[in-house]
């Protein structure tokens, strides 16, 4: 378990690095030149990432191939930003 956790903190890691990254080399979508246009959605959408992942986490972690663990657990590590990038407009 605690591997699994050091392999999610990785993860998240890298997914900051690439949105900081990205967030520089386009300036005008940095975080803070974004207006969210529904309240509270990077927090909702994290919720239910938590919720998918403690429902699936035991199938994913035990059943599925490492590739397809990581590839699974990157895609609910990047859903709040992407999701929260759909529902804001630039300043």
């Amino acid at each position: 378990m605690i591997i699994k956790l050091i392999l999610l903190g990785i993860e998240i890691a890298f997914l900051t690095f690439l949105t900081s990254s990205f967030e520089r080399k386009h300036p005008t979508l940095r975080e803070k030149n974004r207006r969210p246009t529904l309240p509270y959605v990077k927090l909702i959408t994290f919720v239910i990432v938590l919720v998918v992942l403690f429902m699936a986490g035991d199938y994913v972690f035990n059943k599925l191939s490492p590739l397809l663990n990581l590839v699974f657990v990157f895609s609910l590590c990047s859903f709040p930003q992407v999701i929260s990038g759909l529902f804001s407009t630039v300043k």
